[in-house]
């Protein structure tokens, strides 16, 4: 069976359990689709058949779900310390065409590059550390011991 037949046949059967999330249906179809680009098929044509058996996501939902959905499975692929020693990690079931970037060819002919993670995701954390930041900070008293310094500095009789 080639793999593409096997993701269109897994991905019908998890359409029918209804499940509400696409990123859980492509994490689950995750060594799947490994297989099927260690096999030489590309992501559009994997996307392509994940909306011939049923499942309907967008191409940004598809490649932002597969890039945090490996990113979970390189995490626990990790090298494991036994007492023995070191042991060794599951083989990768992402090589270098799925991995953090990818480049999808445009219909100009120039190549984007895709990122695992949305830009509105970085944009939130940074925010987020922003504000953590501005909040640890009591911006008053600076402001407040900055012009008592000042005030001290022009009573000073040996002032430069």
């Amino acid at each position: 069976m080639s793999e593409l037949e096997s993701i269109k046949r897994q991905a019908a059967e998890l359409t029918k359990l209804g499940l509400k999330s696409d990123a859980a249906v492509i994490q689950r179809l995750c060594p799947a689709i490994a297989a099927a680009l260690r096999a030489g098929f590309s992501h559009q044509a994997i996307h392509g058949t994940l909306g011939a058996a049923g499942f309907v996501t967008t191409w940004t939902n598809y490649r932002i779900a597969l890039g945090r959905a490996s990113k979970a499975l390189a995490t626990t692929t990790t090298p494991k310390v036994s007492a023995l020693g070191v042991g060794h990690a599951a083989e990768p079931a992402f090589e270098a065409g799925m991995g953090e970037t990818n480049s999808v060819p445009q219909k100009s002919g120039e190549m984007r590059t895709l990122s695992g993670t949305s830009s509105a995701t970085r944009v939130m954390d940074a925010l987020r550390q922003a504000r953590e930041v501005a909040n640890s900070k009591d911006y008053g008293r600076i402001g407040r011991d900055l012009y008592r310094q000042q005030q001290r500095d022009q009573r000073r009789k040996d002032r430069p």
